[in-house]
């Protein structure tokens, strides 16, 4: 039973089925386009299976034998669910490297299906959320009585072509935040400064997937998270 990487032919595909090979997993590239999905798995040495994430039978069929599936084919909103039905189908579990807030409450909302099925559907495995969910964890930890979690997050370097379409779909739905426990919709929130350790800097609030799994970890009840686009950090208040 191994490993796929769908999408393993795009910018952030690529680097992580490099290190699955210098690791020595047992997994396959998988993606759309036929001859590029061969050419890295010959240099790679290792099997290649080439579908469309919109036919479901040949998702299904090409799953078959494989025990996890690491999405990274975005925008994730326009392929994550026939990614994480066929994931059930198979009873595969299901990763992906999203911060599209959508996705992950897709996931939240096919629980009972996954557990039935025997397995995990884990969005955001990435940048967004795993670093910020061990912020917030731990500022729970410190503040033990704490109400509200405020995050602000800044992104490294440039972005990719697909880190772009998937802030496109995160600034698609609007304002979302937590309030007493509940996600709901607001237009209320504005532009913010922070300082990450080199002076204010300006960040806007985006419903990244943290709306939902800081709640899940942290359990505080009133959560935003705002994002700047400069260098690397992260800060919660």
């Amino acid at each position: 039973m191994s490993l796929m990487i769908y999408g393993a032919t795009g910018y952030t595909g690529t680097l992580m089925s490099e290190q699955a090979r210098a690791r020595g997993l047992d997994f396959v590239v998988a993606g759309r386009d036929p001859a590029k999905v061969a050419a890295l798995a010959n240099r790679l040495g290792v099997a290649g299976r080439s579908f469309s994430i919109d036919d479901a039978a040949a998702v299904r069929k090409n799953l078959e034998g494989v025990a996890c599936v690491l999405h990274a084919a975005g925008p994730f909103g326009k392929t994550a669910r026939q990614m994480m039905d066929a994931c059930i189908a198979a009873k595969a579990h299901y990763l992906d490297i999203t911060g599209e807030f959508k996705v992950f409450a897709l996931a939240e909302s096919w629980n009972d299906k996954a557990n039935a099925a025997g397995v995990m559907l884990m969005p955001g495995a990435g940048w967004d959320v795993v670093p910020s969910d061990c912020l917030a964890l731990h500022a729970a930890r410190r503040a033990k009585s704490a109400q509200t979690l405020r995050l602000f997050l800044q992104h490294a370097g440039p972005v990719s072509r697909g880190s772009a379409a998937s802030g496109g779909e995160i600034f698609g739905i609007g304002g979302r935040v937590r309030r007493g426990g509940a996600v709901v919709e607001t237009n209320e929130q504005k532009p913010e400064m922070a300082d990450f350790g080199k002076g204010p800097e300006h960040c806007i609030p985006l419903p990244m997937g943290d709306v939902i799994t800081a709640w899940k970890s942290a359990r505080i009840p009133n959560i935003e998270v705002c994002t700047s686009s400069e260098q690397s950090g992260l800060l919660a208040v």
